[in-house]
């Protein structure tokens, strides 16, 4: 088996400054639980975050704080 053969072609990622409603829709739509959080200007990694880091931090709504 190839990685190929297993990987996604489509990236599933979030983006900073964003919100963590926004995180949570792309979450729900890929049917993923976490996901890679990348810069919005530069396109660099800043992070991962997870359904489990959104819902234990629920008093926050900006992405870049969770």
């Amino acid at each position: 088996m190839k990685v190929e053969d297993v990987m996604s072609e489509k990236l599933i990622v979030g983006y900073v400054p964003g919100t963590v409603k926004d995180a949570l829709k792309i979450l729900a739509k890929n049917n993923v639980s976490g996901m890679p959080v990348l810069k919005k200007d530069t396109k660099k990694v800043v992070g991962v975050v997870t359904r489990t880091d959104i819902f234990r931090n629920t008093d926050e709504d900006q992405l870049a704080l969770i």
